[in-house]
């Protein structure tokens, strides 16, 4: 194939050399047998690998779609790095201790079970159909998740600047003022006429960017309540909701696919503990008393 690199090959074999299909559990025992129809391509050390290896280690490597475009040289770098593979290998396990063989031996037998284990449940497990009624049960517990909100308009009057002293001062005490007054805009030109500078704003709580202190200061609130002055960032500030509009969520045809697409890993899961629980009615399991967390 084209335009193939034979470098990065080598590299992402050699981050498998771990998981590779003959992967040594420290003795001869471990080796899978050679069959008539796999022949040897090359043997590194007594260990033998063969097409079959090679064709495991493509397909991991490159995917299905891409091995079938494979040239010669390609394959031929893929078996270089299988061999450089297992020449580090080899090495690396004549340096071994005995603790850290049986380390890599359970880790490899791990390994080993959860691919079978993987296996089990794709040819055994079938996901409990999704119901109507249980996309609608769904829908009318979660409506947020499907742009239900709560969305609250406010008033917001912010001083112009930030003042020091007993700037700051007098414009804390005009502010606090505000909550007596029923128009704001009214109350606004009649402190900037007293020398206090500051300015109207209207808003609401969906907006995006909102400063995090006031939206925690809009979620303390109720309609026609009006804060304690705050500080952001050293400006004063006092807001008010005029208003809470409630927006529902989008109509139920709209979002099914999307709530079945939510509630499948569920329904796997409850699939996946009834085989369990079947196969463990048959299966020989005995907890020794005297081990730790038992």
């Amino acid at each position: 194939m084209r335009n193939f690199k034979y470098s990065t090959i080598g590299l992402c074999l050699l981050t498998l050399m771990a998981c590779n299909s003959n992967t040594n559990e420290q003795n001869s025992s471990s080796q899978i047998a050679q069959t008539p129809d796999d022949p040897a391509l090359v043997t590194v050390n007594g260990q033998v690998i063969t097409q079959k290896d090679l064709d495991i280690a493509t397909l991991r490597l490159v995917g299905a779609a891409r091995m079938a475009q494979l040239d010669a040289a390609a394959s031929k770098k893929i078996l270089e790095s299988l061999v450089m593979s297992r020449v580090i290998s080899s090495a690396a396990e004549a340096e071994l201790s005995d603790n850290q063989k049986d380390r890599i031996a359970r880790q490899v037998r791990d390994y080993r079970e959860e691919i079978l284990v993987k296996q089990y449940l794709r040819d055994h497990v079938e996901a409990a159909p999704i119901t109507q009624a249980m996309v609608t049960a769904h829908y009318e517990k979660f409506p947020e998740r499907y742009g239900a909100e709560i969305i609250h308009e406010f008033q917001l009057i912010s001083a112009s600047s930030k003042p020091e002293g007993t700037a700051r001062q007098n414009m804390l005490k005009a502010l606090t003022q505000v909550k007596d007054s029923k128009n704001w805009a009214a109350f606004v030109t009649k402190i900037k006429a007293q020398g206090v500078v500051v300015f109207l704003k209207q808003g609401r709580s969906n907006e995006k960017l909102l400063h995090k202190q006031l939206q925690l200061t809009l979620a303390s609130l109720k309609v026609n309540e009006t804060s304690r002055p705050f500080l952001i960032d050293g400006v004063p500030h006092v807001v008010r909701i005029t208003k809470e509009i409630t927006e529902q969520p989008r109509p139920l045809n709209e979002v099914s696919a999307q709530i079945r697409k939510a509630l499948l890993p569920g329904q796997l899961k409850i699939a996946v503990k009834q085989v369990a629980d079947k196969l463990q009615k048959t299966a020989t399991i005995k907890y020794n008393n005297n081990k730790s967390g038992s």
